[in-house]
């Protein structure tokens, strides 16, 4: 461009021509420009929620990871303690010889138990002794006589069953 003073009236028209072509030019890469500004803050936006659905998403995850690893170590410890518990458990099963008359039990290798022995040794249960109402009265008559009445009935009623 040359100095407008020394330019003739269709050079500056000329030149005048070429500036407006070149303002809308620039106005069509303004209006772009705005268009591609619009469209990167829709992008920000949607990218910043999906940041926050995924961090949501991760604190949940991780809690409920945390909550699987726990009930996992709970039941993990449920299992060792059943573990131990059955390692720890004698049952008797099948059939057992017991004498008719004293009540003593044959063992594998032949020889007879008492019965409090026997059970003693093949499970967890301890033994402690006393008398049933029907001794007391054939073994001491005495002190079965002294018992109040109330027990003698609690006796008579078992006779009965």
């Amino acid at each position: 461009m040359n100095n407008p003073e020394h330019m003739t009236k269709q050079e500056l028209i000329e030149d005048v021509s070429l500036l407006r072509m070149r303002v809308g030019e620039l106005e069509t890469v303004t209006l772009q420009w705005e268009q591609a500004e619009r469209a990167l803050k829709e992008k920000t936006v949607e990218l910043e929620r999906l940041t926050d659905e995924l961090v949501v998403e991760t604190q949940e995850r991780q809690l409920f990871e945390q909550a699987l690893m726990e009930h996992s170590r709970e039941l993990d410890e449920s299992n060792r303690a059943l573990r131990e518990a059955l390692d720890n458990v004698k049952t008797l099963r099948g059939l057992l010889p017991i004498c008719a008359s004293c009540k003593s039990i044959r063992d594998d290798k032949g020889y007879w138990n008492r019965l409090e022995s026997y059970i003693e040794e093949h499970t967890e249960a301890e033994f402690t002794h006393t008398l049933c109402i029907k001794c007391v009265r054939n073994m001491y008559p005495d002190v079965y006589a002294k018992l109040p009445d109330k027990e003698k009935e609690k006796y008579a009623q078992n006779l009965r069953r």
